[in-house]
């Protein structure tokens, strides 16, 4: 004789449960949080089951927009990793290489917020020097990817 135990039928509409595996597994970047959704954005047609709720996608477009809007928005592969290049030469600690790379911040207000004892730990023409990293990197990125002309009309 043969006994087979079937599992209970779940009911369709019941939610499961999640679970995380590994709550350090490593953090994003808004660069790389906005490089991900757009590439969900462009492959959404692609894929088979891709059907998300309206909730999640409203969520997502207003990241995007947000993070479009953001200084990292024009930024390049290239500029970032030229960036982390640079940073890694100081003495900074992973949270404020990470703060440094979401905000590129423009004044040295900012960078004396997100770096901590920053008077303390490096002289001004270092923060200086880390300045202009992030201002030659941010315009560069900028650069490489908008590509704008400008005419003028002289009046004679």
């Amino acid at each position: 004789c043969l006994l087979v135990v079937l599992p209970k039928p779940r009911h369709p509409f019941k939610p499961r449960k999640m679970q995380v595996l590994d709550k350090q597994a490593g953090l994003l970047t808004n660069f790389e949080v906005l490089q991900f959704l757009q590439e969900s954005k462009k492959n959404r047609g692609k894929l088979i089951n891709a059907k998300k709720s309206h909730t999640v996608r409203t969520i997502e477009a207003m990241v995007v927009r947000y993070l479009e809007n953001s200084p990292i928005s024009g930024q390049t592969d290239d500029s970032m990793a030229k960036l982390i290049r640079l940073m890694q030469d100081l003495n900074l600690n992973a949270k404020e290489r990470f703060q440094l790379l979401n905000h590129l911040p423009k004044s040295k207000v900012e960078m004396y917020l997100i770096i901590e004892d920053c008077d303390s730990r490096f002289t001004p023409e270092d923060i200086d020097k880390l300045m202009e990293s992030i201002e030659v990197v941010a315009s560069s990125g900028v650069s490489e990817g908008s590509t704008s002309s400008t005419t003028t009309d002289t009046v004679s």
